[in-house]
């Protein structure tokens, strides 16, 4: 059967102009050998999440990074996972998908023994990689009345918003690196003892 050379020329125009849309796309390659053409949001420890090609205002598709063989971004650099072992990211991601429902957390800071106060604090996780903490302290809850040596009692309450740094978060969000800007109001006081000296006769 002879193919018309006009259907041949139609044929190698289309064949451009996919390569030309996939180009300007990025591109995952599965290890099933599947393609997925979209828009890579982020690349997470474990997971990948993106839009496809064909619908860009739509929904966010999650994929883990485990069935994934190759990226080709769109800027043209590869991203190659042939040789990456996914076992501990694996464990790991089943962990905080475990933990995932879990959006409090109450924390004792053990290191404000040291200094003779008591501190509590409230974390709650609002969206990825954003918490909301509140602590309050009593200060000199420890504080025994020793001659010489100043004593503090009052208390003070903080309050911050955590911006934490992608990737580095081991359970949802409650920790890893962050920068937390926070406002905070203290009320407390100190006094000295001092014995005076006496003498009886």
């Amino acid at each position: 059967m002879k193919i018309p050379p006009r259907s041949i020329l139609l044929l190698f125009f289309f064949q451009i102009a996919f390569v030309k849309f996939s180009l300007s796309q990025d591109t995952l390659q599965l290890r099933s050998a599947e393609i997925i053409i979209g828009k890579i949001i982020t690349i997470d420890d474990t997971e990948i999440s993106y839009k496809l090609s064909t619908d860009l205002n739509g929904p966010t598709y999650i994929i883990r990074k485990s069935k994934v063989l190759y990226i080709f971004l769109e800027s043209g650099t590869v991203i190659n996972y042939s040789n990456q072992s996914f076992e501990i990211t694996e464990k790991r991601a089943a962990q905080l998908a475990k933990l995932n429902k879990y959006k409090n957390s109450i924390k004792w800071e053990v290191l404000s023994s040291i200094s003779n106060d008591i501190c509590f604090g409230y974390e709650r996780h609002l969206f990825k990689n954003r918490t909301i903490e509140l602590k309050v302290a009593y200060i000199g809850a420890g504080n025994e009345n020793i001659e010489g040596r100043y004593h503090s009692k009052g208390y003070f309450i903080k309050l911050g918003y955590k911006f934490i740094e992608p990737n580095t978060q081991s359970v949802r969000s409650i920790y890893g690196s962050y920068l937390k800007p926070e406002i905070g109001f203290q009320n407390s006081k100190s006094t000295i003892y001092i014995s005076l000296p006496h003498s009886s006769y």
